[in-house]
Formats: structure tokens, C-alpha cells, sequence
């Protein structure tokens, strides 16, 4: 499942989800996240804006995913 959004989310419901969902003989599950920094003098940093394609971007996450799939055996995703 690929699924870009606006709205906040909560990394540790995304986590359980994976959790309950993977079979018995899963060994880990992968997660990423991130922080924005303040760089040199740019310490006024309140928020980033990340614009994208909608459509592109997903297929390009997908394409990401079955490169994975063809070199590991990935149980699930969740992008």
C-alpha cells in the first residue's frame, strides 16, 4: 500500500498495524522518519513544504517497493 497524505499521522499506529498484520516468522520492520534542521544562519526554521506530483510520486514509490520485493522477501509494505 503506497499512500501520500497531508494530514498528520501517528508512527506508532502505523507500527502496530504492521505488527498485528505480519506473520509470525517476520523479522523486523523497517521504519524512517525525520526531523527539519536549521542550517547556518536560518534559525527562524518553523516548517518545511515538500510539493510533489501526485501520481509520479506514487509510481515511483512503487517502483522503490518491487525492486525491494525482487531482492528480499518483504512480507508487507506500508509507504
Amino acid at each position: 500500500m503506497i499512500k501520500i497524505q497531508k494530514e498528520d499521522f501517528n508512527t506508532s499506529d502505523i507500527h502496530q498495524y504492521l505488527r498485528e498484520a505480519a506473520p509470525a516468522k517476520t523479522g523486523a520492520i523497517c521504519m524512517f522518519t525525520g526531523l527539519v534542521r536549521e542550517f547556518g544562519d536560518q534559525s527562524d526554521v518553523q516548517a518545511i513544504e515538500l510539493e510533489h506530483y501526485p501520481g509520479m510520486t506514487e509510481k515511483q514509490l512503487q517502483n522503490i517497493v518491487d525492486q525491494a520485493k525482487q531482492r528480499w522477501p518483504i512480507l508487507a509494505s506500508c509507504i
